[in-house]
């Protein structure tokens, strides 16, 4: 409910009856709304970091374009773009991802309730999955500076591309931070469009540079 409506979009009646309990049972167990919001919150993002995990076994899911290494290449990393950047990931808030549903309604609470911690320790608990994806035979640092890199943009990218709704923006976006993840990850030297563009360029030149050759 929280990631779908925000903290202050779920009534303690909802929230309570969601649960099975009764209004009075509902504060036999929290002591308040806010330490609800709280346990939601990190059950959340424990629940994303274990699904990210997932992806990093070469068995999660099947192979990406028939490879099964996701560390040493990879392909760990293409699971979790083909997922994370999706319409499916787009559209079902109530399942998606804690860091982008409740970062702006988290923002909004007072310091002292401690749901900032509670934030962070689970944005921290994602970065380090996504750490764990990337190969391990890179320097500690590189690995941590990817990791923060991949998370801020496919987060921004899943934010902006709910904002707009059904504005083809929208999947504009989310198609191609796709397709430019790995270079943003560090996985690949450059960007499947330039790569494209210079193909282009190499098959249209490559006549005009044989003609000028033989005059």
């Amino acid at each position: 409910m929280f990631r779908e409506r925000g903290y202050d979009g779920v009534a303690i009646a909802e929230m309570a009856a969601a649960a099975g309990f009764t209004h009075g049972g509902f504060y036999g167990q929290f002591a308040a709304k806010a330490a609800l919001a709280d346990e939601a919150l990190a059950h959340a993002f424990a629940a994303a970091r274990a699904r990210w995990q997932q992806l990093a076994a070469a068995d999660a899911d099947g192979p990406v374009d028939g490879d099964a290494d996701g560390d040493a290449d990879g392909a760990a990393i293409d699971r979790l773009l083909a997922r994370y950047l999706s319409a499916a990931m787009r559209d079902n808030w109530g399942d998606g991802c804690p860091a982008v549903a409740l970062g702006m309604d988290t923002a909004r609470q007072p310091a002292e309730s401690g749901i900032h911690a509670t934030y962070a320790a689970g944005l921290r608990g994602m970065i380090a999955a996504l750490e764990e994806m990337l190969p391990p035979d890179w320097p500690a640092r590189r690995r941590r500076e990817r990791a923060l890199l991949l998370m801020a943009t496919m987060a921004g990218a899943l934010t902006l591309a709910r904002g707009l709704g059904d504005d083809p923006l929208s999947d504009e976006i989310l198609a191609t931070v796709h397709r430019e993840g790995r270079l943003v990850a560090g996985l690949a030297t450059a960007s499947p469009a330039t790569a494209t563009a210079a193909q282009d360029e190499e098959r249209t030149a490559g006549p005009l540079v044989a003609r000028a050759r033989h005059g």
